[in-house]
């Protein structure tokens, strides 16, 4: 018997979708909701000297300070805020507006942490490269998320979500040389083009990549002769060559 299931399309898995989100940050001048949909991500580790990066006190600190976007502006605004609340701890006589100030501070200086680690993070695309450069840019940066163990956390190997994500994981990376194949035909392997330049052919590439996952019985359609079908249970059976009556 042959089974037919329809394939996944890489450009919706949930760890693309999340790769592609963290592109805009560097892309779009970190915006505010590019960083929130990046770092919410389940897939990618984002640690800043063993802590994990803090998408609810940056956007706290970002509703405080009303930024939306721009790196430079994030790190001033929140320098100047910081050396206010420095004079301001200095000058306060005030018990419980030095608690107040404080606790603010520590919020600032975690944002301003959290802002640097992702910058450093994202700063080996700020610049334009070239295909290979790109692609071991991605492969570390993978490495780095430590995003092959976030798709294992909390799976088990029965587990169905485990398997099409580590899939799409598999052809992503198998879909990357493709990729490059494809800018080599082009005459553009040894241009250095800006990340926008490669997230933009990659959005409209992947669109046609599609992966299968390992066939199970209950799923698909099976094709197959009459008597192979005793004993199975179907919820619709199309008999080919069956006429009424």
């Amino acid at each position: 018997p042959a089974n037919i299931t329809d394939r996944y399309h890489l450009n919706q898995s949930p760890f693309v979708v999340s790769l592609l989100s963290l592109f805009l940050v560097e892309e779009h001048n970190y915006r505010l909701v590019d960083i929130m949909r990046a770092l919410s991500s389940p897939y990618c580790e984002f640690q800043h000297s063993g802590d994990p990066l803090d998408a609810g006190n940056i956007h706290a600190v970002a509703s405080l300070l009303k930024i939306t976007t721009g790196r430079t502006t994030w790190i001033k605004r929140i320098e100047d805020r910081l050396a206010f609340m420095n004079r301001e701890l200095q000058s306060s006589d005030d018990d419980y507006d030095a608690v107040r100030f404080q606790r603010e501070k520590e919020m600032l200086v975690k944002a301003l942490a959290d802002i640097r680690a992702l910058t450093a993070l994202l700063r080996r695309f700020s610049s334009p490269m070239k295909p290979q450069e790109f692609k071991k840019h991605l492969v570390d940066l993978l490495q780095e998320l430590r995003v092959l163990e976030r798709l294992l956390l909390g799976q088990t190997m029965a587990s169905p979500r485990l398997e099409i994500d580590t899939r799409a994981y598999q052809k992503f990376l198998m879909f990357l040389d493709e990729f490059l194949d494809i800018l080599t035909i082009e005459g553009k392997e040894n241009e250095a083009l800006p990340l926008s330049v490669y997230t933009e052919r990659l959005r409209q590439t992947i669109a046609e990549v599609r992966y299968n996952v390992k066939q199970r019985y209950g799923y698909g359609v099976y094709v197959t002769s009459m008597d192979e079908t005793r004993g199975l249970s179907f919820d619709v059976m199309f008999i080919a060559g069956l006429v009424d009556g």
